[in-house]
């Protein structure tokens, strides 16, 4: 495995703990909401903050760590993708 498939895999790692923790924010707060704890504007607020969490992740760490090009729409979470669609790198070791 070489450097590149490396630092791809740390960054899809870095991913998935801005997804999961989106997630458990985005859980937390429909809780609140629900429970009367925090008013509507506040709670939307909260909300955007989440989404603009989980857009920042997604540009920020779905990159290409050859080119730095958007990895695009390769991954929806049925497969990941192989080789990068801008400069052909191989993301993820081939057996």
């Amino acid at each position: 495995m070489n450097s590149i498939q490396q630092e791809f895999i740390a960054n899809r790692k870095k991913l998935y703990v801005v997804v999961v923790v989106s997630a458990l924010l985005m859980f937390g707060i429909v809780y609140l909401l629900e429970m009367n704890m925090v008013g509507l504007v506040p709670g939307l607020a909260l909300v955007l903050a989440t989404i603009g969490l989980s857009i920042w992740g997604v540009t920020s760490f779905w990159r290409c760590p050859s080119c730095n090009g958007h990895l695009g729409k390769l991954y929806i979470g049925l497969d990941h993708p192989k080789y990068c669609p801008g400069c052909g790198v191989e993301l993820i070791e081939q057996d």
